[in-house]
């Protein structure tokens, strides 16, 4: 998380296509925090097809991603970072779980009564 807010991360790399639809990844920080601390706004995946230009190799794992490193297996899906807001107050586990979450992984949908109870343009735009 650090790196995408200091902009060293300049994408967020997945095994699996999220969806052109999702505008927004919502990020989850681990121990000690704990909660969903930020919110990134993105653009629809590029991938490592033909038809897709490689990446610019400005941030962290992008170079990795475009020579299909052998670390990056399967890494097939890169969503461009547009902008990173802090938000206001964190979601943590306890409000998360009153709406159905059992667990977070690496990705989980949020439950839409999450989303539209935090007003995540009221967060601090970080980057």
């Amino acid at each position: 998380m650090e790196q995408i807010v200091s902009g060293e991360k300049t994408y967020e790399f997945r095994k699996y296509d999220i969806g052109r639809d999702v505008e927004r990844i919502w990020f989850f920080t681990n121990a000690p925090v704990e909660s969903i601390q930020c919110v990134c706004e993105i653009e629809p995946a590029r991938t490592r097809n033909p038809e897709d230009f490689p990446l610019e190799e400005d941030g962290v794992g992008n170079r990795e991603f475009n020579e299909r490193d052998e670390e990056w297996v399967r890494y097939d899906f890169a969503y461009k970072i547009l902008a990173v807001w802090k938000l206001e107050r964190g979601v943590g586990m306890e409000e998360l779980r009153g709406h159905g979450v059992k667990e977070l992984k690496r990705s989980v949908d949020v439950p839409r009564a999450v989303l539209n109870g935090v007003d995540w343009r009221r967060g601090e735009r970080v980057r």
